[in-house]
């Protein structure tokens, strides 16, 4: 021990910390695996659990980390893995996921309530397992490019998900085509809502010219530019890319992931601007706090 009471390690100039004891409950998914073709396998293990206490799980599904969330199959008390199985068709009006389309990014909450009153909860996206070492070695280079936009790189963006099943508009024909170009309802997805709520973060943005063509119905301009993002959000085809400083919103054309080692490190998108009198700029996206959160 120092003289001031704090304890280093043996190593000049190196404070040394010492473990520490909590008893805070905790939930950890240890493994999501995609069990082809319909059901997807989530298991999990708590932490810190308390004796004498009963402990109740609820396990809920959506299209982006920050939800809507709906919840599957309850609650339950008994197991340590939870099957989801509502994929494909359409029942009462809503469309399930589909495992099928090459667009389908799940992510999975998971609350465990004990009977104490004690409570935690875990977010994670569904995407292929690594050994230990792979995964450490995943988790590091992708905080890295991630520092790298916050800190010295990126301004701030906000992702819109696009919704891929759910309530179904009723501006459908019975043929599942959209009667109104630019609904105020789904924005085009075919599902209520449009896109899920807002996920922020950081992203870098290249710099492309207006491009202006002749067209029956006069002259349209057309800007395409290229972003880099971190690795999570996932983003895929038609999701929305927000640069919230400007305000300027774009979708998104392309998605390929950088990679080092066989490893995605982080996502390289090709983005094309939005008009102004898209219904999408009525998307409410707001700053993470008042004022904004980067000012």
């Amino acid at each position: 021990m120092s003289q001031h009471g704090n304890p280093h390690s043996v190593v000049a100039g190196k404070q040394y910390s010492p473990v520490k004891h909590t008893d805070t409950l905790k939930v950890e998914i240890n493994r999501i695996y995609i069990m082809w073709p319909r059901r997807v396998f989530i298991q999990w293990i708590i932490r810190n659990p308390q004796p004498n206490t009963a402990y109740t799980f609820q396990i809920y599904r959506s299209g982006s980390s920050e939800g809507e969330w709906s919840l599957l199959g309850g609650v339950f008390d008994s197991d340590y893995f939870f099957v989801d199985e509502e994929f494909g068709g359409v029942e009462a009006g809503v469309a399930k996921a589909n495992l099928y389309s090459m667009s389908r990014t799940l992510y999975y909450k998971l609350v465990v309530e004990g009977s104490d009153g004690s409570t935690a909860e875990v977010i994670k996206q569904a995407e292929p397992w690594n050994d230990r070492r792979h995964e450490g070695i995943r988790r590091k280079l992708v905080r890295d490019a991630y520092i790298t936009l916050k800190v010295a790189m990126g301004t701030e963006i906000a992702v819109l998900k696009r919704r891929r099943w759910g309530t179904l508009c009723d501006c459908l024909t019975s043929t599942g085509q959209p009667t109104v170009a630019h609904c105020p309802k789904c924005h085009g997805t075919k599902f209520l809502g449009g896109f899920w709520n807002p996920v922020y973060t950081y992203g870098q943005k290249g710099s492309r010219p207006i491009n202006a063509q002749v067209m029956m119905e006069g002259i349209v301009e057309t800007r395409q530019t290229t972003s880099i993002i971190p690795l999570l959000p996932h983003v895929e085809y038609e999701d929305i890319i927000v640069f919230l400083r400007e305000g300027r919103r774009y979708t998104v054309k392309e998605s390929n992931p950088t990679q080092i080692h066989n490893v995605d490190v982080h996502q390289e998108l090709i983005l094309s601007e939005l008009a102004a009198s898209s219904s999408e700029y009525d998307i409410p996206v707001g700053p993470w706090t008042e004022p904004c959160w980067w000012r």
